[in-house]
C-alpha cells in the first residue's frame, strides 16, 4: 500500500515538473516570437537608456578589445509586431551616417510622424535660465533646460552637467539650410515640415546626439524604422533574470 502511494506522489511530482517545463519553454518561446533583444551601442541614447555606462565612462566595443574581452551596452527590448508608432516612443531605427557610410543601429526617440511639423522655441527666463521647448503640430511634447545635470559621476565624483544648446542650434542650421523641408505651423512659426513616408528622430541628450536633427541625416523613411522599445535592462543586472521577469511582465500582462 505505501510502496503504490509513493509511485502516485512521485508520478504527480513528474508530472508536475514536466508541466512547470513545458509551461517555461512555452513562454520562451512565445516570447522570442514576438519580442528582440537588442544590445545599443555608443548612439543609443543618454540618458533614458546608457546613462549609467555614460558616467562610468564605459568604452563601447563593436568587436572584441585588445584584450579580447567584449564590452556590450545595455539591453532593450523590442516589439516586433507592435506597429502603432506613437509620437514619444523610444524606437529603434537603422541610419546611415554620411561622415561614416555606414548604417548603423540606432535607439531613439520618435517625436515626428508623417506630417508632422516639429518646431523648438527658445525661452529666457527672468533669471536669465533658458529653456527649450519641443513642439509637435503646435502641442508641447517636453521642455528641456539648457543646463541639464544627467547625475554624479562614479570617475571622478563630479556632476555631469550638459549643455543642451547643441539640438537647437541643429534646429536652427536646418530651417536655413534646408528650405524643402521647412514650413509654418499653427502659431505661424517656421518648423520642420515631414513628408508622406518621413519619421523624425531625437536622442534625449540635446548637448550631443546624432539624430535626424544633423543637417547631413534629415527624416528617415518607415523602410528604416525599426521597432518600438518596451524595456530596457541594465548593463550590470542580471540578464537572464530580467529576461525571465520581462517574459512574464509582457506576455501575461499587456494590454
Amino acid at each position: 500500500m505505501a510502496k503504490n502511494i509513493r509511485r502516485i506522489i512521485g508520478g504527480i511530482l513528474a508530472l508536475v515538473l514536466v508541466a512547470g517545463a513545458c509551461f517555461v519553454l512555452s513562454v520562451q518561446i512565445s516570447f522570442r516570437r514576438r519580442y528582440e533583444v537588442s544590445v545599443c551601442n555608443q548612439y543609443s541614447m543618454v540618458p533614458n537608456i546608457n546613462l549609467s555606462l555614460y558616467l562610468n565612462e564605459y568604452v563601447y566595443q563593436t568587436g572584441d578589445d585588445a584584450n579580447g574581452i567584449s564590452q556590450p551596452g545595455d539591453y532593450v527590448l523590442l516589439d516586433k509586431k507592435s506597429t502603432n508608432f506613437k509620437v514619444g516612443d523610444i524606437v529603434s531605427a537603422h541610419v546611415t551616417w554620411p561622415e561614416t557610410s555606414k548604417n548603423e543601429a540606432v535607439v531613439k526617440r520618435l517625436v515626428g510622424l508623417p506630417n508632422d511639423k516639429i518646431r523648438i522655441d527658445r525661452e529666457v527666463l527672468n533669471a536669465g535660465e533658458i529653456n527649450y521647448h519641443l513642439y509637435v503640430n503646435n502641442k508641447l511634447l517636453y521642455t528641456k533646460p539648457q543646463i541639464e545635470v544627467l547625475g554624479v559621476s562614479t570617475v571622478n565624483g563630479a556632476e555631469l552637467v550638459l549643455d543642451n544648446s547643441s539640438t537647437y542650434n541643429s534646429y536652427l542650421y536646418y530651417l536655413t539650410h534646408c528650405p524643402e523641408q521647412v514650413g509654418i505651423d499653427e502659431s505661424g512659426k517656421p518648423c520642420i515640415v515631414l513628408g508622406e513616408d518621413e519619421y523624425f528622430l531625437l536622442g534625449d541628450n540635446w548637448a550631443a546626439s546624432y539624430d535626424c536633427m544633423d543637417k547631413d541625416c534629415g527624416p528617415i523613411s518607415s523602410a528604416n524604422l525599426g521597432h518600438i522599445v518596451v524595456a530596457i535592462i541594465n548593463y550590470d543586472a542580471s540578464y537572464r533574470m530580467e529576461m525571465f521577469r520581462y517574459s512574464f511582465k509582457l506576455l501575461f500582462k499587456r494590454k
